[in-house]
Order: C-alpha cells, then structure tokens, then sequence
C-alpha cells in the first residue's frame, strides 16, 4: 500500500504547516480596470452571541479596490442559533457603489433570521483541519482564475437544521452599478473555506453525496472538492489540486484504520474516491480486494453495505459521481 495512506493526523497537520502556500500579486478584473491585489480572499467576521435583539451588527472585507459589507440587525428566537434580520450586501469599487443585495431574512426557525455562515479558518486547504471561532466569517471577497479571472462577494449561510445546510451566493463584482442574480451552491452537510492557491482563490469543501452513504453521518468521510468560479458559474477543479487530495487520502485511511472493526467503511468510501481522483483506480480495486478476503469489510452497522456488496455499492457509487472513469 502506499505510504500516504498511513499517514495519521499529527503527521498530516505538520504537511499543512509545511506546504502552504503564499499567495502571489494578482489582478483583478473590476470590468473596467484592473484591481491590484497581494492575496487573492479578503473576509470579515461578525460574533452575534450575547447580543440583544435589535442590535446593528456588520461585517466588512476589502480587496485591491473592492469593499463588500454585509449588515443587519440581531435576530434572537427563543429556539436556535441567532441570526440577523433584514439583512443587504453593499459593494464598493474604487469607493463607487456598484451593487446592493436585500438578503432573505428567514432560513430556520420563524424570527431567526439569516444565519450567518462560517467560511472556515486558516490556510489549510482540508475541512477536517479548520479551527474553530467563537466567531464567524459569513463575508468574504475573492479573486478566483481560469482564462477569465472573475471576483466575486461571496456570502455563507447556515440553513438550520442538526447538520445541513451550507448555502454559498456569489455575487460578480463589476464595473456598472447593478444587481445579478446570485450564483448559488447548497454544499449540503460540509463546511466551506476559501483558500488562496498560486495567487488565485479556491473554495474547498468536501462531498456531501457521501454523508449516509456507507455509514450514519458521524462514521461518514467525506472526500475533498473544489469549486472555483468559471464563466459565473461554480466548477469542480478537484483534479487540479492533486497535491491536496493525497493529503486528504491519508487523513481518510487513518481514520478508517482508527476505526472500530465494522465501524470504519464510511472513512474508507471516501479514501476510495480519493485513491480514483489520483488516478489509483487499480491499486484502490486490489486494497478492496485483500480487505474483503480478510474480512475487514464487514460491517456491524445495520442498513448498510457489507463485504462483497459493500464493495460492488461502492463501485457503483464512485463510478455514478465521476470519481473512477
């Protein structure tokens, strides 16, 4: 087997502090001029705890030329997460207002308010590896490449709910002073981090198709996924972060070989998407086999796949996401 599969968490964590990356000077399009910029994501955190309702609270990110602001005020229910009501984006470029945005204010519970999502923290491209705040960076601005580099306001929400959902809208930045429609992405269970790479913003996350799948939702691994914006729409370009997939592939083995026997196969679906992204897809199928002749397949979880048939629902499901071609 290869060496990254055995890689444990505290070895993983000392890769991440090695290998990141230091963002480069880029340009930003703003349509009509360039916007000079030296890091490719700006974000700005609110903390609405303690707070009581009515309270004007904002968050504010700029970049290059770009200012975004996102305000609102208070919204505490008697029941969940506080959020904030009636709440607008403002978008500043060049200290011209070119975009406000009205918010919708309801997404949990009646008189909850939007619920600020977080955009996870620090330069470590993996979910598993996000440190957690007190408070959140629901706001963030980002330069993202390709052959037409766009920049965007991008705004998390929380839906509510014991795990779901993660909402990203991305509004374009340009030049005229208008209104688009946002570019939307429900992510589902995981979390959501921008991450500065060769002086362009990538949003990391992770697979929400694999939650439930093989295992109840605390024994799910869920495999690393990119997006970047690309013609104003969100694109996977997993594919062109190998170098963070096999990191991810060694965080999934370890937690699969931590695991409890029978409790582990969740953390190993999601190694295997990873093995077929690096383009392991012959190794990945002779591990399963060695794993199933020694009967590290068999699940003890009821309503989910084990042994032979945990392997062939396996096969199916990553040939039906696209991850083993």
């Amino acid at each position: 087997m290869k060496p990254h599969r055995f890689v444990l968490a505290v070895v993983i964590m000392s890769i991440l502090t090695a290998g990141t990356i230091s963002p480069s000077s880029v340009t930003a399009s703003g349509a009509t001029k360039d916007v000079r910029v030296t890091n490719p994501v700006s974000c700005g955190s609110i903390n609405l705890m303690g707070l009581t309702n009515g309270t004007p609270l904002s968050a504010s990110a700029t970049l290059g030329s770009v200012r975004a602001t996102l305000a609102g005020a208070v919204e505490a229910p008697s029941f969940g997460p506080p959020g904030l009501s009636s709440p607008t984006i403002k978008v500043y470029l060049d200290g011209k207002h070119v975009m406000t945005v009205a918010l919708p204010g309801q997404q949990a519970e009646p008189g909850s308010g939007l619920i600020p999502g977080d955009f996870g923290r620090g330069s470590a491209p993996y979910p598993w590896a996000w440190v957690a705040s007190s408070s959140v960076r629901p706001l963030c601005i980002a330069h993202f490449g390709g052959p037409h580099p766009e920049t965007a306001v991008l705004v998390n929400v929380y839906s509510g709910g014991a795990h779901c959902c993660t909402l990203i809208d991305a509004y374009r930045v340009t030049s005229n002073p208008a209104s688009f429609p946002p570019i939307e992405r429900n992510l589902g269970n995981p979390g959501a981090s921008l991450i500065s790479d060769d002086g362009y913003a990538v949003l990391v996350t992770a697979d929400n198709a694999f939650a439930y799948q093989f295992a109840s939702y605390g024994g799910s691994g869920m495999p690393l996924t990119t997006l970047e914006l690309r013609n104003s729409s969100f694109v996977v370009t997993t594919r062109n972060h190998l170098n963070w997939v096999a990191v991810d592939a060694g965080f999934q083995w370890g937690s699969y070989i931590q695991s409890q026997p029978g409790y582990g196969l969740g953390w190993l679906a999601a190694w295997a998407a990873d093995e077929c992204t690096l383009g392991q897809s012959a190794e990945l199928s002779s591990t399963l086999d060695q794993l199933e002749t020694q009967g590290l397949l068999d699940s003890t979880l009821t309503g989910w796949p084990s042994g032979s048939a945990y392997v062939n629902s396996l096969s199916s499901f990553l040939a039906s996401h696209g991850y083993c071609r």
